[in-house]
């Protein structure tokens, strides 16, 4: 399962449109504990899952649009602006994420408009 955590944005040294992603795994050992999500936290988690801060990475819009409509990624229920917040607070904690990652989802988690 993957998050969305910013609308597309454009700055310099990246692509246009590009949004922030984050992936969320079961959690198992030696995995990134910075952050567990718990059943309850989204609709699709169903057990303790990380997010996987080392996996953060920017992708297209366009490209997630051509995902969806193959049928490669599947839209879930959103996340609620409280859990992105949590997953961009906690990525400037971890020792796995990029700090280029941890400081993009600081600048754009304020200009996301949901």
């Amino acid at each position: 399962m993957h998050f969305v955590c910013s609308d597309p944005f454009t700055k310099q040294d990246y692509p246009p449109d590009s949004c922030l992603v984050v992936n969320v795994s079961s959690v198992v050992p030696k995995c990134d504990t910075t952050l567990i999500l718990k059943v309850g936290d989204h609709p699709f988690i169903s057990h303790d899952s990380f997010v996987y801060f080392k996996m953060a990475h920017l992708k297209q819009a366009r490209d997630m649009e051509t995902l969806v409509r193959q049928g490669v990624y599947r839209v879930a229920e959103n996340a609620d602006r409280s859990l992105i917040k949590r997953i961009v607070v906690c990525m400037e904690t971890s020792n796995f994420a990029s700090m280029d990652m941890a400081r993009i989802a600081r600048e754009v988690y304020d200009l996301t408009n949901w």
